[in-house]
């Protein structure tokens, strides 16, 4: 921290901050910036972007001396170079952000579920997203491929190397204090935590670190649920995963915060931000004052008949939490058509045809019908609010087969969660990029 002049670990911290920005830019721009004849600037990406550079958490963290960016910057281009097909790069700095905060280790099963060497779609000059990509399954975390192959031999070993060389400089101690110290820690300071309040009236070393790891089991449920059982993107995953480990941590502290805030912006264009939402991320904020309140009596006015009340805080912060957790997830959008770089996987278009095809097994002539359309579609005999017409009558009542639809809409038109499609047009040249060159599609009314 000291290399240059006093504040010189600050500098590198909050320009790595900055860093990550660009990097954010990148990804949310399709990973490689703005593709000739579509927006550079979609409406959801200068907030996106705030929640990241202007977060008064991310300021605070690194110009106190938190290194925490560091670790945050190698795990976002380790996203970038996914995103650019650089598996083995990518591979290099996972290892290497492992190395330097060993908590990215929770992020195997998500990798291991989208690092499939199935084939994404191509279209045009544009390629298939595969961080934005909506996967899950543990049979698809366990299925042997390149991409998985080469990425966990570039991760394992830059992060076993650098381990090696700092044992061999340090010896038993560097394991002890980097590594094994996380299995059996138990904290006896106040933090956000309630654990260690009840670690403070547990007197045997041994219990507390039986409880210790004991308290790792909800984290990985969590893991598992966000990671394989979800189907969602890989960075509401990392995301999701980080959120809830930090919040059933042992030990909370609100540098631990920017471990998921720097996965915010890739996951908010994903999300419909609902009133309930923001009344959660009030309480949380809400908890987190209360908390600071009967922490600051406690430590700097020295009032040891607070502790309850610092314990009770806790609480409370770890309820705020948990309940931001349920409304992020219940505001998940079922559907990613939010980037008009990112395109649905072939899966997902194969998937839905299938369903469509189960769920009129004894109607074929709707079957038909729906062919029937995408063929029409795909030689232009019908623009796009045709379609729209069509697939409304012919599914009308299904519900989820209409909202499955937006697998067959041009880029840049979004689906709404109603009981009829309703077809938002893009503006300017995103309606040129949508390769609609028949009549242009006029905002449909919602209908309940």
């Amino acid at each position: 921290n000291h290399v240059l002049f006093p504040a010189f670990g600050k500098v590198v911290f909050a320009n790595a901050d900055i860093v990550i920005a660009i990097i954010q830019l990148k990804l949310l721009q399709g990973g490689s910036g703005p593709r000739p004849g579509e927006e550079s600037h979609p409406p959801f990406l200068v907030p996106a972007l705030a929640l990241w550079l202007f977060n008064p958490y991310t300021a605070t963290i690194s110009s106190r001396g938190s290194s925490d960016s560091v670790s945050s910057l190698c795990l976002m281009l380790m996203l970038l170079l996914l995103e650019r097909g650089k598996i083995l790069a990518a591979g290099f700095w996972f290892g290497l952000a492992t190395h330097i905060r060993i908590f990215p280790v929770i992020y195997a099963l998500p990798l291991l579920v989208h690092l499939s060497d199935d084939p994404l779609p191509r279209s045009g000059s544009g390629s298939g997203s595969l961080i934005f990509a909506r996967r899950w399954g543990l049979q698809q975390a366990l299925r042997p491929s390149r991409r998985k192959l080469g990425f966990s031999l570039a991760a394992a070993g830059t992060c076993a190397g650098l381990c090696l060389l700092c044992y061999r400089a340090e010896g038993q101690r560097y394991l002890d204090e980097a590594i094994l110290y996380h299995f059996g820690r138990f904290d006896l300071a106040h933090n956000f935590s309630p654990w260690f309040f009840i670690f403070r009236n547990v007197a045997d070393d041994g219990s507390r670190r039986a409880m210790g790891l004991a308290a790792f089991l909800p984290q990985v449920l969590c893991i598992f649920y966000f990671g394989a059982v979800k189907r969602s993107s890989l960075p509401y995953k990392l995301f999701m995963i980080t959120l809830s480990f930090v919040t059933l941590n042992k030990v909370v502290t609100a540098q631990y915060f920017a471990w998921y805030l720097v996965l915010l912006p890739l996951v908010y264009p994903e999300l419909r931000v609902s009133g309930a939402l923001k009344t959660a991320i009030g309480l949380w904020v809400a908890a987190q004052v209360n908390w600071l309140f009967w922490a600051y009596l406690y430590e700097f006015e020295k009032m040891e008949a607070v502790l309850p009340l610092v314990f009770l805080s806790s609480v409370a912060f770890l309820l705020s939490n948990m309940l931001v957790i349920l409304s992020t997830d219940k505001c998940y959008k079922k559907y990613n058509s939010y980037l008009g770089k990112v395109k649905v996987t072939q899966m997902d278009a194969i998937e839905y045809v299938r369903k469509v095809k189960k769920r009129f097994k004894e109607k074929p002539s709707v079957n038909k019908k729906f062919l029937d359309i995408l063929k029409r579609r795909r030689q232009k005999t019908v623009d796009t609010q045709g379609v729209v017409d069509l697939v409304n009558s012919l599914f009308k009542g299904h519900k989820d087969l209409l909202l499955g639809f937006h697998a067959f809409l041009p880029n840049g038109y979004e689906i709404h969660e109603i009981h009829e499609i309703q077809v938002t047009e893009p503006k300017g040249k995103g309606a040129a990029a949508a390769g609609d060159n028949t009549d242009k599609p006029k905002v449909r009314r919602k209908r309940n």
